[in-house]
This record gives structure tokens, sequence and C-alpha cells, in this order.
């Protein structure tokens, strides 16, 4: 048997942590440009949320599509400009870039069930 040999005095070791080194090819997210209505509502939420004080998604949106509808062609034309401005310029930003490359590229998120949607009632 090999005699006992004491701890040598030594620092605690050091933990390495691991980074991965991005991937340009996984990180790269080209969202799609806009289009008039998705202009539209960016310019409208902000004036909806302050008339209505609450920010409930569902109400503003129904507001800003019932006034989308309500402005004639030629209030609407301004919209379609700027949405074909817009993807003039993500086109030249992107020249190969296509809604497939996106497909798959954002996770999925997991809903999970709140105590409204399991269906006990609340004592």
């Amino acid at each position: 048997m090999a005699p006992y040999n004491p701890p040598v005095n030594r620092p605690p070791p050091v933990k390495r942590r691991f980074h991965r080194q991005p991937n340009p090819e996984k990180m790269a997210y080209v969202k799609k440009p806009p289009n008039a209505f998705m202009i539209f509502l960016k310019e409208q939420r902000p004036r909806v949320v302050a008339e209505l004080g609450n920010s409930d998604c569902a109400a503003v949106n129904k507001i800003i599509g019932q006034r989308w509808k309500s402005l004639s062609n030629n209030e609407q034309i301004k919209y379609y400009d700027e949405a074909e401005k817009e993807m003039q310029l993500h086109n030249y930003l992107f020249p190969e870039w296509t809604a497939a490359d996106n497909y798959g590229r954002k996770r999925k998120r997991i809903r999970r069930k709140g105590p409204a949607e399991t269906g006990e009632p609340d004592s």
C-alpha cells in the first residue's frame, strides 16, 4: 500500500463556463416588411391606448381595425405608399431573403394553463 500523502494547499478549481460562439446562420432572423395595416397600427396604437385608458390588446386591436375599415381608399393610400417604401428598403437590405427563410426559426411558446382554464372552481 502507498504511503498517505496529505493534499497540497491549492486554490479550489475555477469552474469554466462554456460560451458558445453564436452561429450567424441560426441567429439571423429577418422580419417581414410591414404591410399598410401594420404601419397604421403602429401609428394608432398609442393614441387608442391613451383614449381607452387601458392597454387591453384585444380591445385596442378591435378599435384600430374598425378605424382602418372606416378610412377611405384615398386615406389608406398614404399607408400603402409607406408599406411599398418599406418593402423596397427591405429588398435592398436583404436581396436574397424570402419569407421561407424564417420558417421554424422562432421558438414556439409553451402555453401554461392558468386557474381559469383548468375548469376547477375558485374556492
